[in-house]
Protein backbone atom coordinates (compact mmCIF):
# COMPACT_ATOMS: atom_id res chain seq x y z
CA UNK A 1 0.00 0.00 0.00
CA UNK A 2 2.82 2.50 0.65
CA UNK A 3 4.39 1.66 -2.23
CA UNK A 4 1.93 1.96 -4.65
CA UNK A 5 0.35 4.97 -3.31
CA UNK A 6 3.87 6.81 -3.99
CA UNK A 7 3.88 5.26 -7.16
CA UNK A 8 0.38 6.95 -7.78
CA UNK A 9 1.61 10.28 -6.60
CA UNK A 10 5.11 10.25 -9.14
CA UNK A 11 1.98 10.16 -12.22
CA UNK A 12 1.88 13.74 -11.52
CA UNK A 13 5.09 14.35 -12.12
CA UNK A 14 5.46 13.21 -15.79
CA UNK A 15 1.47 13.51 -16.74
CA UNK A 16 0.56 17.09 -18.14
CA UNK A 17 -2.14 18.36 -15.17
CA UNK A 18 -2.85 21.94 -16.16
CA UNK A 19 -4.89 22.44 -13.21
CA UNK A 20 -2.68 21.68 -10.68
CA UNK A 21 0.52 23.37 -12.06
CA UNK A 22 -1.44 26.48 -12.55
CA UNK A 23 -0.27 29.19 -10.25
CA UNK A 24 2.26 26.99 -8.96
CA UNK A 25 6.06 27.83 -10.05
CA UNK A 26 7.59 23.78 -8.53
CA UNK A 27 5.98 20.19 -7.34
CA UNK A 28 7.68 17.42 -6.20
CA UNK A 29 6.87 14.18 -4.98
CA UNK A 30 9.21 12.74 -2.29
CA UNK A 31 9.39 9.25 0.18
CA UNK A 32 11.70 9.20 3.33
CA UNK A 33 11.93 7.11 6.55
CA UNK A 34 13.09 9.29 10.05
CA UNK A 35 14.16 8.07 13.17
CA UNK A 36 13.70 10.37 16.32
CA UNK A 37 14.04 10.17 20.03
CA UNK A 38 11.02 11.30 22.32
CA UNK A 39 10.40 12.04 25.64
CA UNK A 40 7.28 10.56 26.17
CA UNK A 41 5.76 11.03 29.51
CA UNK A 42 9.62 12.04 30.30
CA UNK A 43 10.22 8.47 29.38
CA UNK A 44 12.50 8.27 25.97
CA UNK A 45 11.37 6.07 23.07
CA UNK A 46 12.29 5.81 19.31
CA UNK A 47 10.57 6.92 16.68
CA UNK A 48 10.99 5.68 13.25
CA UNK A 49 8.26 6.95 10.61
CA UNK A 50 7.81 6.11 7.04
CA UNK A 51 6.42 9.02 4.88
CA UNK A 52 5.68 10.13 1.23
CA UNK A 53 3.85 12.80 -0.09
CA UNK A 54 3.31 15.92 -2.56
CA UNK A 55 4.78 19.16 -2.19
CA UNK A 56 3.84 22.17 -4.19
CA UNK A 57 5.66 25.95 -4.66
CA UNK A 58 5.28 29.00 -5.37
CA UNK A 59 7.96 31.33 -6.29
CA UNK A 60 7.35 35.50 -5.61
CA UNK A 61 8.29 38.50 -7.24
CA UNK A 62 11.13 38.80 -4.68
CA UNK A 63 12.44 35.18 -4.98
CA UNK A 64 10.91 34.14 -1.57
CA UNK A 65 9.04 30.67 -1.91
CA UNK A 66 5.94 30.15 -0.50
CA UNK A 67 4.98 25.99 0.07
CA UNK A 68 2.45 22.94 0.80
CA UNK A 69 3.39 20.08 1.70
CA UNK A 70 1.20 17.07 2.85
CA UNK A 71 1.16 13.18 3.31
CA UNK A 72 0.92 9.91 4.93
CA UNK A 73 3.03 8.56 7.43
CA UNK A 74 3.90 5.41 9.45
CA UNK A 75 4.96 5.81 13.22
CA UNK A 76 6.37 3.10 15.04
CA UNK A 77 7.06 3.86 18.75
CA UNK A 78 10.26 1.59 20.53
CA UNK A 79 11.18 0.87 23.93
CA UNK A 80 14.68 -0.35 24.02
CA UNK A 81 14.30 -2.28 27.58
CA UNK A 82 10.81 -3.83 26.58
CA UNK A 83 8.99 -4.49 23.30
CA UNK A 84 5.76 -5.24 24.18
CA UNK A 85 5.08 -1.26 24.51
CA UNK A 86 5.92 -0.76 20.75
CA UNK A 87 2.88 1.16 19.03
CA UNK A 88 2.62 1.13 15.92
CA UNK A 89 0.03 4.51 14.22
CA UNK A 90 -0.97 5.47 10.83
CA UNK A 91 -2.16 9.02 9.87
CA UNK A 92 -1.46 12.95 7.75
CA UNK A 93 0.27 15.57 7.88
CA UNK A 94 0.06 18.80 6.29
CA UNK A 95 3.06 21.29 6.48
CA UNK A 96 3.71 25.24 5.08
CA UNK A 97 6.94 26.37 4.64
CA UNK A 98 8.80 29.27 3.72
CA UNK A 99 11.93 29.55 2.38
CA UNK A 100 14.58 32.22 0.52
CA UNK A 101 17.63 31.43 -1.65
CA UNK A 102 20.26 34.61 -1.19
CA UNK A 103 22.33 34.57 -4.21
CA UNK A 104 25.98 35.62 -3.22
CA UNK A 105 27.70 34.43 -6.92
CA UNK A 106 26.98 32.88 -9.83
CA UNK A 107 27.57 29.34 -8.24
CA UNK A 108 26.81 30.01 -4.06
CA UNK A 109 23.48 30.73 -2.58
CA UNK A 110 22.24 30.94 0.78
CA UNK A 111 19.20 29.13 2.15
CA UNK A 112 17.09 29.33 4.88
CA UNK A 113 13.65 28.16 5.46
CA UNK A 114 10.82 27.98 8.07
CA UNK A 115 8.55 25.31 7.98
CA UNK A 116 5.52 24.52 10.66
CA UNK A 117 3.91 20.87 10.05
CA UNK A 118 1.02 19.62 12.16
CA UNK A 119 0.68 15.69 12.31
CA UNK A 120 -2.76 13.57 13.09
CA UNK A 121 -3.05 9.87 13.47
CA UNK A 122 -4.61 7.02 15.27
CA UNK A 123 -3.83 3.11 16.16
CA UNK A 124 -6.18 0.26 15.15
CA UNK A 125 -9.19 0.44 17.65
CA UNK A 126 -8.94 -2.37 20.37
CA UNK A 127 -12.17 -4.15 21.94
CA UNK A 128 -11.91 -5.59 25.63
CA UNK A 129 -14.27 -8.56 26.92
CA UNK A 130 -17.03 -6.00 27.10
CA UNK A 131 -17.60 -4.55 23.48
CA UNK A 132 -16.01 -1.72 24.61
CA UNK A 133 -13.39 0.41 21.51
CA UNK A 134 -10.50 2.24 23.03
CA UNK A 135 -9.27 4.42 20.44
CA UNK A 136 -5.81 6.05 20.60
CA UNK A 137 -4.80 8.85 18.60
CA UNK A 138 -1.68 10.78 18.16
CA UNK A 139 -0.96 14.21 16.99
CA UNK A 140 2.38 16.70 17.36
CA UNK A 141 2.85 19.81 15.64
CA UNK A 142 6.62 20.34 14.38
CA UNK A 143 8.41 24.10 14.33
CA UNK A 144 11.59 24.17 12.37
CA UNK A 145 14.43 26.47 11.13
CA UNK A 146 16.91 25.29 8.25
CA UNK A 147 20.09 27.63 7.49
CA UNK A 148 22.36 26.22 4.43
CA UNK A 149 24.82 27.29 1.76
CA UNK A 150 24.39 25.82 -1.79
CA UNK A 151 27.46 25.13 -4.29
CA UNK A 152 26.46 24.60 -7.59
CA UNK A 153 28.42 22.00 -9.40
CA UNK A 154 27.65 21.56 -13.24
CA UNK A 155 24.34 19.65 -12.74
CA UNK A 156 24.71 18.66 -9.00
CA UNK A 157 23.61 21.75 -6.18
CA UNK A 158 25.16 20.58 -2.86
CA UNK A 159 23.56 21.92 0.33
CA UNK A 160 24.78 21.31 3.28
CA UNK A 161 22.79 23.03 6.44
CA UNK A 162 22.06 22.73 9.87
CA UNK A 163 18.69 22.11 11.32
CA UNK A 164 16.53 23.40 14.65
CA UNK A 165 13.50 21.73 15.63
CA UNK A 166 11.00 21.67 18.02
CA UNK A 167 7.88 18.86 18.61
CA UNK A 168 5.26 19.10 20.96
CA UNK A 169 2.50 16.20 20.86
CA UNK A 170 0.18 14.28 22.94
CA UNK A 171 -1.29 10.51 22.87
CA UNK A 172 -4.50 10.20 23.81
CA UNK A 173 -7.02 7.73 24.73
CA UNK A 174 -10.19 7.10 26.61
CA UNK A 175 -7.96 6.07 29.72
CA UNK A 176 -5.04 8.27 29.51
CA UNK A 177 -3.17 11.33 28.09
CA UNK A 178 0.32 11.03 27.66
CA UNK A 179 2.73 14.56 26.16
CA UNK A 180 5.29 14.19 24.61
CA UNK A 181 8.64 16.02 22.97
CA UNK A 182 11.58 15.95 21.36
CA UNK A 183 15.09 14.79 22.93
CA UNK A 184 17.28 16.93 20.87
CA UNK A 185 16.92 19.71 19.24
CA UNK A 186 19.75 20.25 16.51
CA UNK A 187 20.75 18.41 13.47
CA UNK A 188 22.82 18.51 10.58
CA UNK A 189 22.45 17.38 7.18
CA UNK A 190 22.96 17.86 3.64
CA UNK A 191 21.10 18.11 0.54
CA UNK A 192 22.17 16.70 -3.35
CA UNK A 193 20.39 17.70 -6.42
CA UNK A 194 20.77 16.42 -9.42
CA UNK A 195 19.17 18.05 -12.43
CA UNK A 196 18.47 15.37 -15.11
CA UNK A 197 16.46 18.45 -16.96
CA UNK A 198 17.04 22.03 -16.98
CA UNK A 199 13.68 22.30 -14.64
CA UNK A 200 13.64 18.66 -13.71
CA UNK A 201 16.02 17.14 -10.56
CA UNK A 202 16.33 14.16 -8.37
CA UNK A 203 16.73 14.96 -4.59
CA UNK A 204 18.61 13.20 -1.78
CA UNK A 205 18.78 14.59 1.53
CA UNK A 206 20.74 13.25 4.60
CA UNK A 207 20.34 14.34 8.15
CA UNK A 208 22.31 13.23 11.47
CA UNK A 209 22.05 14.41 14.97
CA UNK A 210 18.68 14.86 16.86
CA UNK A 211 16.90 12.88 13.83
CA UNK A 212 18.46 10.85 11.11
CA UNK A 213 16.29 11.01 7.95
CA UNK A 214 17.44 9.67 4.67
CA UNK A 215 14.51 10.85 1.73
CA UNK A 216 14.65 11.08 -1.73
CA UNK A 217 12.26 13.08 -3.81
CA UNK A 218 11.86 13.91 -7.39
CA UNK A 219 10.75 17.69 -8.57
CA UNK A 220 9.72 19.74 -11.68
CA UNK A 221 9.66 23.29 -11.96
CA UNK A 222 7.89 25.59 -13.94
Amino acid sequence: MFIRSFSCLCLLLFLPFPVLAAGWTGIAVFVGQTENDWLLSDINRQANIDFYGLRIEERTNIDLRVGITAGQFELRLLDALDVTLAEKYTGQFLSLYLRWPSQLSEFIRLHSQVKYQFHLGDKSPVTDNTDNVDITEISWTEASLDLGVSIQIGPVLLRPFINFRSIDGDITSTTQSRIFKQHEVVSQGVIMDFYVEPTAFVRLKAVNGGQQTVLISFAREY
